[in-house]
This record gives C-alpha cells, structure tokens and sequence, in this order.
C-alpha cells in the first residue's frame, strides 16, 4: 500500500461542515481498488446499503456486506477495497456538534463497527432520510433535529458494538483517554494530562490504574504502539517516519519498546502482516 494521507475533502462537502457541522451523502462506488490508508480530522459513519467490501481497519480485516456500519474518529486509520459496485450512505461530522460525553465515548472506543437486521436498517435509513431533509431545507430548529438524529444512530451503534453493557468509566479517566487519545502523537505525560483536566498527577494515576487496570503510561504507550503497528501493517513509511509520528522521541527507543512487547523488530512484524 501506498504512503499515509490525510483525504481530501469536496469544497462543497467542506462548506456544508463549516455551516452545519455535518454533511450527508449517498454514494454509489464501482467494484475495484478504494483510497490509500487515510485518516480524517472529523468523525465519521458509513453504512453499507448494497453490494460488498472489505474493510481495513487498523490492524484488522473486516468483510462488509449490506446493514453493516462502522464508525470512525480522526484516530482510526482505514481504507476499502470494493469487491462489487457498492452503494453506500456517508455521514460525516464535527466533535462540536455532541455531547461531550458522546464524544469522549466515541474517541475511547476504536474502530466502532455492528450489523443492522433488516428491521434496524430501514429504520436507520429513514432517519437518515430525515436528516437529509433537515440539511436541505435548513429550517428553524434544524441543528437540534440533527443532533438528536446522529446522537440516536450513534447510541444505536454503540449499543450493538459493546454488546448491551454499558461503557462507563469516571468522567476524570473518560477526560484523561480522551486528551490521549487526541495527543499520544505528541510529547505528552501523566502530568500534562493531569494539568489539562484539574486535578493531580498522583490522583490521576492512582484513579486510571484502579479504573482500567493499566498504568497511565502503559496506556499511552499501547496507543503509540497499536498506531505504529498499523502503519508497518498499511503504510510503506519507514522505521523513523513512524516513531516520530506515533509519538516516541527516538528511534532507538521507539525499537527498544516495540520489540520488548513483540519479540520482534518492526521490520520482522511488517514482514509477517504484509
């Protein structure tokens, strides 16, 4: 595969962001290779309506067929090869337009994919339709017709991924994953994140290992690695290129922690996933 991008975006499509904080479209994509591996600045669901494809996700391989949906943040690396003419419904949009728990929520669960039954898919598809009637007509009250809308689907999506159990941790830790799951490619640490969210590095460590097991550090440091993993795996950038862009300082240290958790160099588990 070809080097990481960031896609480009409709100008048409960047206005309708700009003014609504979303944009909806139906697509209707020919069998053949999709886009190089890219990441986007938004959030954003897709819905298969018809026809088949599969889906690299990360660091997986998912096989999308008709009532299946997925939904990204700017953290998830993806691309798509259509195995058939696929008909497609995108929706994309801004972190501005939820909640900021839905948000918070959405950026702590990577890569978000279910299967609608035939029941759940028409029903999604009509309030699809009404959000498309929403964004044209552009009415009193619209924003707050289409929040509710994507917020419902989202539930809806969130609800099937997880499997009924509710995801819920203390809103300081949901505050804590959420700053590093945005900034991990950054020189970050337990006392930037601590800064940023009000309380003190020492509450916050003890608070994050008793609420998700893992130290604060080991997190951040599975986030780095779990991204540098998908680029070996969908990029052909090299060694140095991905250590700075998953955030590690060195090269040599980015090699020390890689093979310390794989037992294996960087090239060597490239090689195994190509």
């Amino acid at each position: 595969m070809g080097m990481l991008f960031k896609i480009e975006q409709n100008p048409a499509d960047i206005e309708k962001l700009k003014k609504h904080n979303f944009v909806l479209t139906e697509r209707n994509i020919k069998k053949g290779n999709g886009p190089a591996p890219h990441w986007h600045d938004y959030f954003e669901f897709e819905l298969i309506v018809e026809g088949s494809a599969t889906h690299y996700l990360n660091n997986g391989v998912i096989t999308l067929g008709k009532g299946d949906a997925y939904l990204l943040s700017s953290l998830d690396l993806h691309t798509l090869t259509f195995e058939s003419d696929v008909k497609l419904i995108n929706l994309r949009f801004g972190e501005g337009l939820l909640s900021h728990r839905l948000n918070d929520l959405m950026l702590s669960m990577s890569g978000i994919s279910c299967h609608f039954n035939s029941h759940e898919l028409s029903y999604v598809l009509s309030r699809l339709d009404r959000l498309k009637a929403e964004q044209a007509a552009d009415r009193v009250f619209c924003a707050e017709i289409s929040t509710n809308i994507i917020s419902e689907i989202i539930y809806m999506i969130i609800r099937k991924f997880t499997k009924h159990e509710k995801p819920e941790l203390p809103s300081t830790v949901q505050r804590a994953m959420t700053y590093m799951l945005k900034n991990f490619r950054f020189d970050i640490s337990l006392i930037s994140a601590a800064e940023q969210i009000s309380v003190t590095p020492k509450y916050l460590g003890s608070l994050f290992k008793e609420s998700v097991g893992v130290t604060f550090h080991e997190y951040l440091n599975n986030l780095r690695l779990k991204y540098a993993c998908s680029l070996l795996w969908s990029t052909d950038m090299t060694a140095k290129e991905i250590a700075f862009s998953a955030g590690y300082n060195s090269v040599e240290h980015f090699m020390y922690t890689f093979k310390k958790r794989f037992f294996m160099t960087p090239t060597e588990y490239r090689k195994l996933n190509k």
